[in-house]
């Protein structure tokens, strides 16, 4: 009985501490599209992208969308920009799929259209990209998902943008928040030593 209760204690430990509870040794990490379009690109959630559903963009939000890089100056300014846009694709996302649902990080509860790192950098990654395919990113490239682990319980995946004149490297985190958000941006070295987001990168307005 006592080895029951600790297998479901480290089950549930790895499922709410980890931010996903695929076991990527032995599952393949999902495929990132390197050609999504704003007619059709994929959606993916329900844990280790186990549901995919290819979308689109409407007029609308594309139109906001490319409101937000018509005027930034700066690698900072762009990364702002970024993060709005990932709130707009989750926002427009959730029209066409269940990720309306998705809370932050994980939960126990079995909600369709729940998301875990694995969903969330994978979809991330596309938003970024289809901001890329269409011109919008004039200070940055996107990047391949990055990984950490500091312990057994505790791995985790997230997109990636790399600065073009300087090589900096920084995360776009969307798990740790609900869908329809501002992503989280953060310098890849303090992300991999999980130090707290910082308010100048990430400010509330």
């Amino acid at each position: 009985m006592n080895n029951i209760k600790l297998c479901v204690i480290l089950s549930l430990s790895v499922f709410l501490f980890s931010c996903s509870s695929i076991n990527t040794d032995k599952h393949e990490i999902p495929v990132i599209d390197k050609n999504p379009s704003i007619v059709s690109f994929p959606v993916c959630y329900n844990h280790g992208c186990s549901i995919i559903k290819n979308i689109h963009v409407s007029e609308s939000t594309w139109n906001t969308v490319e409101s937000l890089f018509m005027n930034n100056e700066t690698a900072f300014e762009e990364r702002l920009a970024v993060r709005k846009a990932i709130a707009l694709f989750e926002q427009e996302a959730a029209l066409h799929t269940p990720v309306g649902n998705d809370r932050a990080k994980n939960t126990i509860e079995d909600l369709l259209g729940q998301q875990d790192c694995l969903d969330e950098s994978t979809n991330t990654t596309h938003f970024m990209t289809l901001l890329s395919n269409n011109g919008l990113l004039k200070w940055h490239r996107v990047g391949s998902r990055v990984y950490r682990a500091h312990f057994f319980l505790d791995q985790h995946y997230a997109a990636q943008l790399v600065q073009v004149q300087t090589g900096e490297r920084y995360v776009v985190d969307s798990w740790h928040l609900a869908n329809g958000e501002p992503a989280y941006v953060q310098p890849f070295n303090e992300w991999a030593r999980k130090r707290s987001f910082s308010p100048e990168e990430n400010p509330s307005d």
